[in-house]
């Protein structure tokens, strides 16, 4: 079952919401489409496939340009199916971000493979989850100083 263009934005901004990421939108997405970014709707509508693509995408543009995004999930698309990347993405995702939140130390290599494709991947995630650790670190600070002005 595929969601239109609206339903996408609102289910990623959702995943996302809680990382502080940019907020992402309909045209964002229709720009993606229009670079060859992620595949274009079918009858409207997106999929699985775009729909993690478009995660792993609001999640690398803290720290890359959408041009290299672009050639990272096509050197991907290269390697693994999406499916897999997309698994391999979210596992490391969430052992750098445990890690660097020091909720849990990181585990070894996620997968059973070591290739090029991966590390340029688990560099974008240690990349994006320092990101993201930092600005919910100036979050907290900026919360503790509005509660002192008070």
């Amino acid at each position: 079952m595929g969601l239109y263009l609206e339903q996408v934005t609102k289910y990623i901004n959702g995943i996302t919401a809680e990382l502080g990421c940019m907020q992402i939108t309909s045209a964002m997405i229709s720009n993606y489409v229009k670079q060859g970014v992620i595949a274009p709707p079918a009858k409207k509508q997106y999929y699985r496939v775009q729909i993690a693509y478009l995660i792993f995408i609001s999640i690398a543009k803290h720290v890359l340009q959408i041009e290299n995004i672009k050639k990272i999930l096509s050197f991907q698309e290269e390697t693994y199916s999406p499916e897999m990347a997309y698994d391999y993405f979210c596992s490391e995702f969430e052992n750098m971000l445990f890690d660097i939140c020091g909720i849990k130390a990181a585990e070894g290599n996620i997968g059973i493979t070591n290739t090029g494709t991966k590390d340029i991947f688990k560099s974008v995630i240690i990349s994006a989850c320092h990101i993201i650790y930092v600005s919910n670190c100036f979050d907290f600070i900026d919360e503790i100083q509005n509660r002192e002005d008070e």
